[in-house]
C-alpha cells in the first residue's frame, strides 16, 4: 500500500525561498519604505525610453540602422512606442513613432531593392558589374567576368 503522507518540511517543494539568500534587515525595508514614501527613492528609466532612444540614434547613422534593422527590433520599438503613449509621455512617444515610421521606410526600401539587412551575408560579394549605357575604360581584363 502507497505512503499517501505529505512530503516532509525538508522538502523542495514546500521551501518557496532561493536557497542562500538571507531575508532583507529590518533597517534595509524600513529605509527603502521612507525613501519610497517621501520620493527620494531612485528612479528607475522605463524600458521604452531607452528603446526609442537606441532607434533614434539609429536613424542618424546606416551602420546603427542596418543593426537595429537586422536584429529584428522593429516590433521592441513599436511596443516601446505604445508604452510611452501609454504613459503619456506625448515627447517621447512622437519621437519613437517618427524613429518606427524613418526605420519601416528604410526596411521597406532594402526588402524591394532585394538588399534584406537580415540577409546580409548571403549576398554576393562581387558588386561591380559592367551596365548598359556606361562607357568602361580598356583593363586588359577578360569581358566576361
Amino acid at each position: 500500500m502507497p505512503d499517501a503522507s505529505p512530503p516532509a518540511d525538508d522538502s523542495p517543494l514546500t521551501d518557496a525561498s532561493p536557497p542562500d539568500t538571507p531575508p532583507p534587515s529590518p533597517d534595509a525595508v524600513r529605509d527603502a519604505l521612507r525613501a519610497l514614501a517621501t520620493g527620494t527613492a531612485p528612479a528607475r528609466r522605463p524600458a521604452f525610453r531607452e528603446t526609442i532612444s537606441e532607434a533614434e540614434a539609429a536613424t542618424d547613422c546606416a551602420l546603427e540602422a542596418t543593426t537595429f534593422l537586422a536584429a529584428g527590433r522593429l516590433p521592441e520599438l513599436a511596443r516601446a512606442v505604445a508604452d510611452a503613449e501609454h504613459a503619456d509621455e506625448t515627447g517621447t512617444a512622437e519621437r519613437g513613432a517618427e524613429a518606427l515610421a524613418a526605420l519601416r521606410r528604410l526596411d521597406a526600401a532594402a526588402a524591394a531593392h532585394g538588399d534584406d539587412p537580415r540577409d546580409a551575408e548571403s549576398a554576393d560579394g562581387d558588386h561591380f558589374h559592367r551596365a548598359r549605357g556606361i562607357v568602361l575604360p580598356p583593363t586588359g581584363q577578360a569581358t566576361d567576368r
